[in-house]
């Protein structure tokens, strides 16, 4: 069920940065931008798959949830996606990244902190 709704919920943020661009951008950088978003949310679905693999070891589940999808997120997903649709604020996507990280992070009993 958790994962259904995270998967929606990612899914509803992935739809609508694609289908909601400024007009102000000119093509070449709206372009960029959205190849940027592409991108980070092939890698972020990367994380998906190595995290719901069951021969994905404690340790890569660990650097994916505390390091890798943390950095690409925010360095990368959420600037593009807020370029494209402007309506999402920072505590919205911050929220967004935090319920997915502690699902998995309670699901395969992870602790950023040790």
């Amino acid at each position: 069920m958790k994962k259904t709704t995270l998967t929606a919920l990612l899914l509803a943020l992935i739809n609508t940065g694609c289908q909601k661009q400024p007009a102000a951008l000119p093509e070449q950088e709206r372009a960029a931008i959205t190849k940027q978003f592409e991108e980070s949310d092939e890698k972020i679905n990367g994380y998906f798959d190595l995290l719901e693999n069951p021969g994905t070891s404690q340790d890569v589940r660990k650097q994916i949830l505390c390091k890798d999808w943390p950095n690409v997120y925010y360095k990368q997903y959420v600037p593009a996606l807020k370029q494209l649709s402007p309506e999402y604020t920072d505590e919205e996507l911050s929220q967004a990244l935090d319920r997915a990280v502690d699902y998995y992070k309670e699901k395969y009993v992870i602790n950023c902190d040790l």
